[in-house]
């Protein structure tokens, strides 16, 4: 028994050390309870990320969506208003039980998800309207990725079957800009003038023209209209004309014309035709510097606020983005459409 006189006087300092420890630390701090939102709050968020989803795809700028606790403000152009219909009512239809419903007459959506409701209230555009076109693009891969860079809604027309245009065609859809088919055509003073390999010709028939319009479509099905590039001799012939916006239309494409000649026949055809038509206001790099790109910009605009729309068609070259980026900056200019959202030219006084 005598090992006791040992441990028992360290067993007795262990036992007292505990207790001082324990006395001397601090109590364990509560971990605080995380607030969880309700179930209303929560069906409510989803129908307002439901909203700003759509509002996104469509490219509707967040300066127009005005969102409050259970209604939303949507500033939309008259032509773009079946588009987010169409589009808000696809989402809808994928979120596990949200309700949609549509007052058409009042241009008013009811959502609704569980318990909660959420009212989507549509009001006209009144602002002047422009629509920028990037034209001649395929080539250079780079530049394009530039302007998609920028964050406007501007209009890609992409030259078809050029080293790069698929894969334009396809970034510039998946990032919600409007894509075109820009389809060459053959202009005046050819040769010296080329506008390229597969070029529309007066020498072919109309079949031959009919089927590489076709064709020229199913390589980029991203397209939703077209426009001629060059063309001031092809697009003179009504009957040539007639092929390519017949063909156009049985495709569900529009057009542009980029009147690359004041005796077009395109408008009238696509009158007789019923055909989606608009038509260029403003070529605004054809001297391709910066100074002259911002001077057209200024009769752009002028003509914007004197109709309520305004079509520029542009290039991708250097001096282009410089300007294009000048002007964005200005906080006066008036707000960048897609093309289809302007109303068609011939509806315009």
């Amino acid at each position: 028994m005598w090992f006791l006189f040992f441990i028992l006087p360290i067993l007795g300092a262990v036992l007292s050390s505990l207790y001082w420890i324990r006395k001397i630390s601090p109590p364990p701090v509560p971990i605080p309870k995380i607030n969880q939102p309700s179930g209303y709050q929560l069906e409510v968020e989803t129908l307002k990320m439901l909203i700003e989803a759509t509002c996104l795809e469509i490219g509707l700028k967040r300066q127009h969506i005005e969102l409050e606790e259970d209604v939303a403000r949507i500033t939309l152009p008259q032509r773009a208003e079946e588009k987010f219909f169409s589009t808000l009512k696809r989402k809808a239809e994928s979120l596990k039980g949200v309700k949609y419903e549509v007052l058409e007459e009042e241009k008013i959506i009811i959502l609704r998800s569980g318990s909660s409701s959420f009212k989507v209230i549509l009001l006209p555009f009144k602002e002047p309207m422009v629509s920028l076109i990037v034209d001649d693009l395929g080539e250079d891969l780079n530049l394009a990725y530039h302007f998609m860079a920028l964050g406007e809604p501007l209009t890609f027309s992409i030259l078809p079957l050029r080293r790069h245009s698929q894969e334009i065609a396809l970034k510039a859809s998946r990032r919600g800009f409007e894509v075109l088919l820009h389809i060459p055509m053959e202009p005046k003073a050819y040769p010296l003038n080329d506008p390229g390999t597969e070029a529309l010709m007066l020498s072919m028939d109309k079949e031959e023209i009919r089927q590489k319009v076709k064709s020229f479509i199913k390589a980029m099905p991203q397209a939703q209209g077209a426009n001629n590039h060059m063309g001031s001799r092809f697009m003179e012939d009504p009957e040539m004309v007639r092929v390519v916006l017949e063909t156009l239309g049985e495709e569900g494409l529009f057009f542009l014309d980029s009147l690359t000649t004041p005796n077009s026949a395109a408008e009238f055809e696509a009158k007789k035709l019923g055909l989606p038509f608009y038509k260029r206001d403003v070529f605004l790099d054809n001297a391709e510097t910066t100074e002259d790109f911002l001077k057209a910009w200024e009769e752009l605009i002028k003509i914007a606020k004197r109709k309520g729309q305004a079509i520029g068609i542009c290039h991708p070259n250097r001096s282009t983005l410089t300007g294009l980026k000048t002007v964005l900056n200005r906080s006066e200019n008036p707000q960048l459409f897609p093309l289809s959202w302007l109303l068609p030219s011939n509806l315009v006084f």
